[in-house]
């Protein structure tokens, strides 16, 4: 058998139709979850306009910044699925001492929102760098602070 080289060398490709269209277009999937968590943002009255003040849209931009971080990144997920996790563990122990537990969506929307809330006020204790007394006080009067937590809803 003589070899060929060159242009005389005869190369046989493929036909795409004689083996059909067995592609798969890769899909970007998320890793799976083990719970579908709800998170509702309700409608909230807007910030009132404070005209002239540089530290307070900073502060503004700053928690609006990590208002993104903590939604894109995953970590109020991440905390509201470890919490549900825990507030599920908390209830079979309950019903396993003999108590009544109330279950279902009814119990958990509730406590979910307060998970959410408490992850919150942690962030912005810490950003703020308060104790928990001065805190509260300023999360009871300043609308930015409660827009973060997200306490503004008008939807209780």
């Amino acid at each position: 058998m003589e070899k060929k080289f060159g242009h005389e060398q005869r190369k046989l490709l493929p036909c795409p139709k004689s083996s059909g269209y067995n592609f798969v277009a890769k899909q970007k999937t998320n890793p799976p979850m083990s719970k579908i968590i709800a998170i509702q943002d309700f409608l909230r009255p807007e910030l009132p306009t404070v005209v002239g003040c540089k530290d307070y849209h900073e502060e503004k931009r700053l928690l609006e910044r990590v208002d993104r971080m903590l939604e894109k990144s995953g970590v109020e997920r991440l905390f509201l699925e470890l919490s549900l996790g825990q507030f599920e563990a908390n209830a079979a122990k309950m019903e396993a001492a003999g108590e009544k537990v109330r279950g279902g969506q009814a119990a958990i929307d509730p406590y979910m929102k307060h998970s959410s809330w408490a992850l919150r006020c942690m962030v912005l204790k810490n950003l703020v760098g308060e104790s928990y007394r001065k805190m509260s006080a300023d999360l009871a009067k300043t609308p930015l602070y409660q827009c973060f937590c997200r306490f503004g809803s008008l939807i209780w």
